[in-house]
């Protein structure tokens, strides 16, 4: 799968979370649109996501990908998405709420997770809607792998951290700043 193609479907899956029906549709359509040959079942399940939320979707009258994507209309649109957003918007996006879910731990939602979440209907499904706020939940409160916690009641550690830091700045002045010239030896 292109990472092109898997950044747009987290931000749909993102926009989805954040209960922004048109992002995610304009998303998903920009999925099926850059998905390739190898990607051709995940842009098939997208398209059929798209003719369910919206059965006026541009996908929806033609019988296959092929012919909607000929389409003056559809091409049209596709540019007016890709202008919307470009690879570097949509990563920025994600990083912008990955940093809002809290700190990264090393790992992110696997492709075929956030499909099935895109999937779920929660109108029809509430249990597995409760389900699917409690994974991103878990998500969002994930164990860090190492601990911020430092107990220091009475703050000798901060002074001695201050101190350790004064004392990096006296010498880095002294090394970086040239040795002021003496006046009597220009004189001469």
């Amino acid at each position: 799968m292109a990472i092109v193609v898997e950044d747009l479907l987290r931000l749909a899956w993102q926009a989805d979370m954040d209960s922004r029906p048109g992002m995610r549709d304009a998303l998903l359509t920009l999925v099926v649109a850059e998905s390739g040959a190898e990607d051709a079942v995940l842009a098939q399940r997208c398209k059929r996501l798209l003719i369910a939320h919206r059965p006026d979707h541009c996908f929806a009258s033609a019988t296959t990908l092929s012919q909607a994507l000929r389409r003056p209309q559809t091409a049209a649109a596709l540019t007016t998405l890709r202008r919307m957003y470009p690879p570097v918007r949509v990563r920025h996006l994600l990083l912008r709420s990955g940093a809002a879910n809290g700190p990264y731990v090393g790992f992110d939602l696997p492709i075929a997770l956030v499909l099935e979440d895109l999937v779920i209907d929660r109108r029809v499904a509430p249990a597995a809607s409760s389900a699917r706020l409690r994974r991103r939940d878990a998500l969002a409160a994930r164990p860090l792998p190492f601990s911020f916690s430092v107990s220091d009641p009475d703050g000798t550690v901060a002074v001695f951290y201050l101190s350790v830091l004064l004392a990096l700045a006296i010498l880095l002045e002294s090394v970086l700043k040239p040795p002021a010239q003496d006046l009597g030896s220009k004189a001469a």
